[in-house]
């Protein structure tokens, strides 16, 4: 804005002062020749009244420079000024502005409502000023007014048409026809030379011979137009008052000024004649240009009417040849062959688009046909002209596809198009309800140009060709989900009817393959003993199942790996560039050639059972339904797995069941006879005593043999009386607080006669840090006597027992270990039941020790569990020897501090308070009875109360005094 500004005041300001130094003749500042009035009206007229700054500034120099007088010079300033803005605002109110040269009646309108009453303004202003200023007389001033009006309407009337109009004019003409251009420029100059230079072949040279002009004016205004025929106008005008001021030309009549008056008169009328002319010439040529423009379009139309009438009847019958088919790859045939005879190609493609963002190849005809064959993918984005036409939307289309830079065509898209021999290329999308499904594209040799018709023409075919495509794609679509249905409908009557876990796999990889359209597809299913994958089951592929075997999927190795780590189903493209494909699989992935490949694990209850492998040999990848195909098939295949386990397991406890029945018949048979033996041996002996015969010693001893039977018989039925409760879940326990360092010690003191008898080695190693557990002290020691009894029962004489009592982690550790004849590894899961001897017993001894061992198992088991561990059993050793190690639980996570103190003393010699207690406690000297009357018992203040039938007695002593019910209650 302050170039233009600063260059229109410079221009005003040269042409104002060279006007005013050589045409001011009348009056210093009223000149008959004033170009800077057209030049400040043009500029307002194209660039808006904001240019006022540049005309008053340059206007007030210009007087100020030629008068001095500085309020003159203002007062002149402000009346051109005005006269340039009222001017170019009256312009666009009456003649439509800049454009007010364009039309014959504008012309007159801009001369006579804006080009005259705007120079009236300047010159009315600036004669008052000169008055005021006195600077100008009265009697002048009629003349200096005229003077001034006539130059300004003159410049307004000459110099604002050049301006205006070559602004926007074309200079097609002269392009057209220079050589008659510069003729038309000489013969204007030659013209002027004539009438106002002195040329003219005569005496006298005033003649009026201004018509001579006439014709050079109007050879410009018919074959240049408006913009020439103004210029030569100002050339001749230039000439003409150069020769005026010479005394030459028809004007050259009085005064310089009168002389220049009259020439700006007739340099007015001839420029508004001429301009006008030229304007209607102008319109005539526009209007037949343009009706011309009509006819041409009128016959294009026609003809292309006549084309699509002929696209139309072969649209038609593509239309009704794609409609007899509803399958997708015979509609794209149909499809590619139809284009290449509309529209003369050497060859053409159709492809649909994937999940991915690829195209897929469908069909292909001419050139194509052998360069791509179906299936071929074509990576997303601008790698080929259907990638761009799917990116923009739109159609697209090259002459050359190698050398266009919109594009990066694959390096074997490249190979195919050069050995086809095509370059050029156009494409169109493939639209359906507001969709892109795909693109069709035709290709012909390089330097062939298509047409933004033929791009229209290709569109609407492929719009009609979507549809068919479209269609054929839904019914395929809906025909699949037909077919997988069934399948499935069948894999799970299949299922339901069959128990062969084989049959049903290997036909849900059958499925696989089928449904997800696979080259083949493989099941892996994990090994018992690790986390890795082996397959079994595979169809299509081709190497032998024995060798797939070999290939083993671990976890987190691979595409497979991944999936088994994860439980997420994987799918790749191309498994030969995935970053996931593991080294290890490449040999595998070489033999079958695989590329695009879908993983799906198989979900069990512990975790991924198996893994469903379906693989193309193509890059045509996996859709999402297809993932959601194989994970139906992978839950089906989860439920005959599942089914399988099942069955496995139902057989596995129905072995078990039939077992422990065995054993329970076996049981039963024993314990009848071990019930019958102590009693076979009270009844004989009963009637030896019955005999008269039988000495007092005889007697005596059969008493003792009866009572010791008698009592053998009770400990076994309180056996069997505690196993009823252990299976019963009624097996009450009193825990407390018990140091297992006594209960361990007395049980070893029990059993250290029959030690001894036996000549064994008994090696205790009891921890006194071991420290306190919580439990019942009578069940704990009857655990410990069980154990140490069938150590001392079952090893060898000269043999070895080792106790050891520890603390192990949050647990007590007791550890009974000896030489004898253990559990056999096969019994080891029955052993805390019924418990059957490794083989029939060749002595009753033997038998008893089975029954007793199997009770004592079963009571021992339940009394450490209620301490909150079970027992440990260790019968791995070939030579059966045993090792039992009951776990009980802290009382605390730290050890009290009375675990390190010595077992306090036992100061009792029997109780007769319950049968239970009788076991627990067993007497030192048997010389006493619970039968012989009431016993004082002392116990450790820690234990429990022995029976219910016994009373407390407080005392503040280390130990409690119990009062037991007797004949004869005593303390």
């Amino acid at each position: 804005m302050t170039l233009r500004l600063v260059l229109l005041a410079v221009v005003y300001f040269l042409v104002g002062k060279a006007g005013l130094q050589h045409f001011a003749f009348l009056n210093a500042s009223a000149s008959p020749v004033w170009p800077p009035a057209g030049i400040a009206l043009a500029g307002v007229l194209l660039f808006g009244a904001g240019m006022w700054p540049a005309i008053f500034i340059a206007a007030f120099l210009v007087n100020v420079a030629t008068t001095g007088s500085l309020g003159t010079s203002l007062a002149i300033a402000t009346g051109n000024t005005l006269a340039a803005i009222a001017g170019a605002d009256l312009a666009r109110r009456c003649a439509h502005g800049a454009r007010a040269f364009e039309h014959a009646r504008d012309i007159v309108r801009f001369v006579g409502l804006a080009a005259l009453p705007s120079a009236a303004v300047s010159a009315t202003i600036g004669v008052a000023s000169l008055l005021a200023g006195g600077l100008l007389t009265s009697s002048t001033a009629a003349p200096v007014w005229l003077t001034w009006w006539l130059g300004d309407a003159a410049g307004d009337i000459l110099i604002a048409p050049v301006v205006l109009l070559w602004r926007d004019a074309e200079v097609t003409p002269i392009r057209r026809r220079p050589f008659e251009a510069a003729l038309l420029l000489l013969a204007v100059v030659v013209a002027g030379q004539v009438v106002f230079g002195g040329l003219a072949p005569f005496t006298t040279k005033t003649y009026p011979l201004a018509f001579v002009t006439a014709p050079t004016l109007l050879w410009a205004a018919f074959r240049f137009g408006p913009a020439v025929c103004a210029t030569a106008m100002l050339l001749l005008t230039g000439l003409a008052v150069s020769g005026t001021l010479r005394g030459l030309g028809p004007f050259a009549v009085g005064t310089p000024n009168e002389s220049l008056l009259l020439l700006q008169a007739y340099s007015m009328v001839t420029a508004v004649t001429v301009l006008s002319v030229a304007a209607l010439v102008w319109d005539r040529q526009d209007a037949e240009r343009e009706r011309a423009a009509l006819l041409r379009r009128e016959q294009a139309a026609r003809t292309q009417a006549e084309e699509r009438g002929r696209l139309a009847e072969e649209f038609a019958a593509v239309a009704r040849s794609l409609t007899e088919t509803l399958d997708v790859v015979a509609v794209g045939q149909r499809v590619v062959e139809a284009v290449l005879t509309l529209f003369n190609a050497r060859a053409s493609g159709l492809r649909l688009l994937t999940a991915d963002g690829s195209l897929l190849g469908i069909a292909f005809g001419g050139a194509m046909k052998d360069a791509y064959p179906p299936g071929h993918l074509l990576p997303p984005g601008p790698t080929s002209v259907s990638g761009l036409a799917i990116a923009q939307r739109a159609a697209a289309w090259t002459e050359d596809v190698f050398t266009d830079p919109r594009l990066a065509p694959a390096d074997e898209l490249r190979t195919a198009m050069a050995a086809a021999g095509d370059a050029a290329v156009l494409a169109v999308p493939l639209r359906t309800k507001g969709q892109i499904i795909g693109a069709l594209s035709i290709a012909d040799a390089g330097g062939r140009r298509f047409t933004r018709a033929e791009a229209d023409t290709l569109q609407a075919f492929a719009d009609q060709a979507a549809i068919a495509v479209e269609n054929a794609r839904l019914f395929e679509e809906a025909t699949q989900q037909r077919r997988e249905s069934d399948v499935i409908a069948a894999l799970a009557a299949e299922i339901n009817q069959s128990l062969d876990v084989d049959r049903v796999l290997h036909r849900v990889t059958e499925a696989a393959a089928a449904l997800c359209n696979a080259d083949y597809a493989r099941i892996g299913l994990r090994e018992d003993d690790s986390g890795r994958m082996t397959f079994r089951y595979g169809v299509g592929t081709r190497g032998d199942m024995a060798e797939d075997r070999e290939v083993h999927v671990q976890p987190g190795r691979g595409l497979g790996g991944w999936v088994l780590t994860t439980g997420r189903p994987y799918r790749t493209t191309d498994v030969t560039q995935d970053p996931l494909r593991h080294p290890d699989y490449q040999p595998l992935i070489d033999r079958e050639g695989s590329h695009a490949m879908l993983i799906v694990p198989i979900h069990g209850e512990a975790g991924v059972e198996g893994l469903i492998y379906a693989a193309r040999r193509t890059r045509r990848a996996f859709s999402e339904r297809d993932e959601m195909v194989c994970q139906r098939l992978a839950a089906h295949a989860a439920i005959a797995i599942r089914n399988s386990h099942l069955f496995a397991a139902e057989r596995a406890a129905r072995a078990e069941a039939n077992a422990a029945n065995r054993a329970k018949d076996h049981f039963l048979a024993t314990l009848s006879h071990e019930l019958r033996t102590p009693l076979n041996a009270m009844l004989g002996w009963l009637r030896m005593v019955r005999n008269p015969r039988m000495d007092e010693a005889q007697k005596a001893h059969a008493l003792d043999v009866i009572e010791r039977n008698a009592r053998l018989q009770t400990e076994l039925i309180n056996d069997l009386l505690d196993v009823s409760r252990i299976v019963a879940g009624k097996l009450e326990l009193e825990q407390f607080p018990v140091d297992l360092v006594p209960v361990v010690q007395e049980a070893i003191e029990t059993v250290r006669g029959d030690v001894d008898g036996r000549a064994l080695a008994l090696v205790a190693d009891l921890d006194p840090a071991t420290g306190e557990v919580r439990g019942d002290p009578v069940r704990l020691q009857q655990v410990v006597m069980n154990l140490l009894s069938n150590a001392v029962k079952f090893t060898p004489a000269g043999g070895r027992i080792e106790v050891r009592l520890a603390r192990a982690g949050g647990n007590a550790r007791l550890t009974v270990s000896d030489l004898g004849e253990g559990i056999a590894p096969s019994c080891a899961t029955s052993s805390s039941r019924f418990i059957r001897p490794r083989a029939a017993p060749a002595a009753r001894t033997r038998a008893w020790a089975s029954v007793w061992r199997s009770s004592g198992s079963s009571s021992r088991r339940t009394a450490a569990a209620c301490t909150r561990r079970a027992p440990a059993r260790d019968t791995a050793r070939r030579s059966w020897s045993s090792s039992r190690s009951p776990r009980c639980g802290w009382r605390d996570p730290a050890p009290l501090a009375s675990a390190s103190r010595p077992p306090p003393a036992r100061a009792w010699t029997g109780c007769a308070c319950s049968s239970s207690t009788t076991r627990a406690m067993r007497a030192r000297s048997s010389a006493s009875s619970c039968a012989s009357g009431a016993l004082r018992c002392t116990w450790p203040a820690r234990w429990p109360m022995p029976s219910r039938s016994c009373a407390r007695r407080r005392s503040t002593s280390s130990s409690a005094t119990w009062r037991c019910q007797g004949p004869t209650a005593t303390t």
